[in-house]
């Protein structure tokens, strides 16, 4: 089995985030360099790609959103995903899923994906610029979501990965402070290899089939 590799610091304290209007995207940087984060440093790119040679472009959206389902609601999840929203993070993540699967469904056609990026604008900047360094999980859920409609299908499978992981690390940490014995508790830095091993393991799963 292929692990994800331990480095020095893989929680949010390694990152900070800058919202680029330019893009719709939240940059990923390194507090370490000042600059955006180099995704070929991490594992799952060249895995992706490999992928992507083997198969196409769209295995990238589908990763993409196969990682921020994983950080929904079990009752969201199993709810069929229609086109309109409510206002809450987790009703706008759910709207971008829906978006992002839609047109997916529709052969590539982007239309939905694109609308449901620029209608989505308000909630995403509060999430990159005030949720985020607050820690709130339901921001992370959003972006992880809202990532999935980046026009470049590998900077969406990058970044809703990364945003998953934020998810995990930041549930971690809220059930440490409210747990009565938080060694029984995973780290936050045990969640983020957790979820990034569970990833890793689906890319694999799916070359496997390839080989198969």
């Amino acid at each position: 089995m292929l692990h994800a590799p331990t480095v020095a610091d893989d929680t949010v304290r390694r990152y900070y985030y800058i919202y680029d209007s330019r893009t719709v995207r939240t940059l990923v940087m390194d507090r370490v360099t000042g600059d955006e984060f180099r995704w070929e440093e991490d594992v799952r790119l060249p895995l992706l790609e490999h992928m992507v040679a083997r198969r196409s472009e769209r295995y990238l959206r589908r990763f993409a959103l196969w990682c921020a389902r994983q950080v929904m609601p079990h009752d969201v999840r199993a709810q069929t995903e229609e086109a309109g929203h409510g206002d809450t993070p987790t009703d706008i993540a759910r709207y971008l899923i829906a978006a992002v699967q839609g047109d997916l469904d529709s052969g590539g056609i982007t239309a939905c994906r694109d609308e449901a990026r620029q209608t989505t604008v308000d909630a995403v900047v509060h999430a990159a610029t005030i949720g985020l360094s607050q820690m709130n999980p339901e921001a992370a859920r959003l972006l992880s979501a809202q990532s999935c409609t980046h026009p470049d299908a590998t900077q969406a499978a990058m970044d809703a990965a990364h945003m998953a992981e934020r998810y995990a690390e930041f549930v971690a940490f809220r059930r440490r402070e409210e747990h009565h014995d938080p060694s029984r508790v995973p780290t936050p830095g045990e969640a983020v290899r957790n979820m990034r091993q569970r990833q890793i393991d689906a890319i694999l799963d799916h070359l496997i089939e390839d080989l198969g």
